[in-house]
């Protein structure tokens, strides 16, 4: 069954019983086979002229069949203490007027029914073929326009001077509400309006459905302009956009196809397939935009984001802002996730949050407070001090913690880190986790051992090829430093622990070499003493057997008497060959020094 039918089908129904009724009740009261016009006196008069009345006859074999009318084309009226209280209009299709006495059909409409109602200061009037009034007072079913079917088949249930003016249209009731559009309908309430094909207003105050399948469900003066738009409730709301949707609330406005608000208060959703769901002044201007809730936040750009929050902005195409207060995704794919006054102005930045940060660089990263990723690809992290801290190179990682910085690469089964670095507060350089708790499997490293394979080691000057030629470093290679060692996890990289390691053992090699060397050449400096001694002691005899004593003035006394010539040369002898004894040992321990 069609819906416009539904709605018709208890009106009418009530009209035909009431009718049947009240027909039955007056054949049965009369008892009579015949009816007659006239004044209302003891004996019927003679009919007047113009008026053919018809005997009440039985038809069939069996007289189970009966009617009561005329047989004139003239209409037929019970009255009730002289007034009309029921007129039935031969047509076709017969009318039916029922109330008060100034309720019409107009004449020549097919089937229209006046049920009942009407007063003096209100008629309910039926003008076109086959619509209906159920009651009420001052109702209009018909465009009353002179013609018949241009307007068929409106009903108004009942309520006071409601208007069913459109082609299969519906007033159910309330006051003056119209329902001007084909197969409109008005459920109720005061002063709405459903103007156009298949438009409704459910109830509430003022509202209007004048697009085409528009509907208003109730609330006060709100408005579904938009083919197949909506409005389902509160105040003062607008959905001019076809397909447009908003859920109640107050002043909120979906202006574009597709476009939704919620609820809450002055939001306006006027991009395409945009969306407001609650909040306060907010607006998704953008293409498929979305605005969560919140006050005064704008999603502009197309597919732009604002979750919540305060005066946010994203206004790049697919920019979020997630919520927090002053926020601004100003360019493509850029994010804030939250916090306040922060900004990423760069293509696909972001800042999770905090406050007073800036990601301007093209995929840059800030975070923290007042940190500033001015440069493309860098990633800032500050802490919690008033002052600005910002990138100073394309990709670049800056972190200011000055409370210390740990990373952290292992844990134990109570989450206590057992490998990491640390660089404390105030240090300039990485400690690293090294108790002897943390480490197993020891072995002692052989100092001379290590010594010796890092004699083996090529040490050489170079530049890595991601620097410039003029950037130089020294060290091993590390597939050197591997095969000599075999410490770290590949051939490929040097960790700092195991270059640390082999030095420190390299060390204690050398340490011993050097004790032993020390002890050596002490052992060489207590026999070239004990030499020198020998020395002293020949040269003192040398000097007595010559009789004579040397002279600090370096001059010497003539001997007192003279000696053989062997005895000088033998004394001679033995002395050039101590001092050649000497020097040549020193010479030796020169040379191992």
């Amino acid at each position: 069954m069609k819906p416009y039918l539904s709605r018709r089908i208890p009106v009418v129904v009530a009209a035909v019983l009431a009718l049947a009724m009240l027909t039955l009740g007056f054949l049965a009261a009369l008892g009579v086979r015949s009816l007659v016009t006239g004044t209302a006196s003891a004996s019927p008069a003679a009919p007047n002229p113009g008026h053919e009345w018809s005997q009440v006859e039985g038809h069939g074999i069996d007289g189970s069949t009966y009617w009561l009318g005329t047989t004139a084309d003239q209409a037929l009226e019970l009255r009730v203490n002289g007034a009309r209280a029921l007129r039935l209009q031969p047509d076709p299709s017969p009318s039916i007027v029922g109330g008060w006495s100034i309720n019409s059909v107009t004449p020549g409409v097919y089937g229209g029914t006046v049920a009942g109602g009407g007063d003096s200061w209100g008629a309910n009037r039926v003008t076109d073929n086959y619509d209906a009034v159920g009651g009420g007072v001052g109702n209009l079913a018909g465009d009353d326009a002179g013609t018949t079917n241009d307007a068929w088949s409106a009903t108004v249930g009942g309520g006071q001077e409601n208007t069913a003016s459109g082609p299969l249209s519906t007033v159910a009731g309330g006051e003056g509400n119209t329902a001007s559009g084909w197969a409109a309908s008005v459920g109720g309430g005061l002063s709405n309006t459903a103007s156009r094909n298949m438009s409704t207003v459910g109830g509430g105050n003022g509202n209007q459905a004048s697009g085409d399948t528009a509907t208003v469900a109730g609330g006060s003066s709100n408005q579904a302009s938009g083919d197949y738009a909506t409005v389902g409730g509160g105040v003062d709301n607008i959905a001019t956009g076809n397909y447009a949707t908003v859920s109640g609330g107050r002043s909120n406005t979906a202006t574009v196809e597709n476009s939704t608000v919620g609820g809450g208060f002055s939001n306006s959703a006027s991009g395409s397939n945009a969306f407001v769901g609650a909040g306060y002044s907010n607006t998704a201007s953008g293409t498929l935009a979305f605005v969560g809730s919140g006050y005064t936040n704008a999603a502009s750009g197309d597919r732009a984001t604002v979750g919540g929050g305060y005066q946010s902005t994203a206004s790049g195409e697919d920019a979020t802002v997630g919520g927090g207060q002053g926020n601004a995704a100003s360019w493509d794919r850029a994010t804030v996730g939250g916090g306040s006054f922060n900004t990423a102005s760069g293509w696909a930045a972001t800042v999770p949050g905090g406050q007073d940060n800036t990601a301007q660089g093209a995929f840059s990263f800030a975070a923290g407070q007042r940190a500033k990723a001015n440069h493309v690809g860098s990633f800032v992290w500050a802490d919690n001090l008033a002052f600005d801290f910002a990138s100073v190179a394309n990709n670049d990682f800056s972190a200011r913690t000055t409370g210390g910085a740990r990373f952290v690469s292992a844990i134990d089964g109570t989450g206590a880190p057992t490998a990491g670095v640390v660089l404390n507060a105030g240090e300039s350089a990485w400690s690293t986790l090294s108790s002897r708790d943390l480490k197993e499997n020891f072995t002692t490293a052989e100092g001379r051992e290590v010594l010796a394979r890092l004699a083996e080691v090529p040490v050489s000057s170079w530049n890595y090829k991601a620097q410039d030629a003029s950037i130089r470093h020294m060290g091993p290679m590390a597939q050197d430093f591997y095969a000599a060692f075999g410490l770290g996890e590949s051939d490929t990289s040097i960790t700092t622990v195991d270059a640390d390691g082999v030095a420190l053992a390299a060390i204690q090699g050398l340490y011993e070499l050097s004790q032993e060397e020390g002890a050596r050449i002490q052992a060489l400096e207590d026999e070239n003493a004990s030499l020198q001694q020998r020395l002293d002691n020949l040269e003192a005899r040398v000097s007595a057997l010559e009789g004579t004593v040397p002279s600090r003035g370096g001059s010497r006394t003539a001997p007192t008497s003279g000696l053989p010539a062997a005895w000088l040369l033998l004394g001679g002898g033995l002395a050039l060959g101590l001092v050649g004894l000497v020097l040549a040992q020193r010479r030796v321990s020169g040379g191992r020094r």
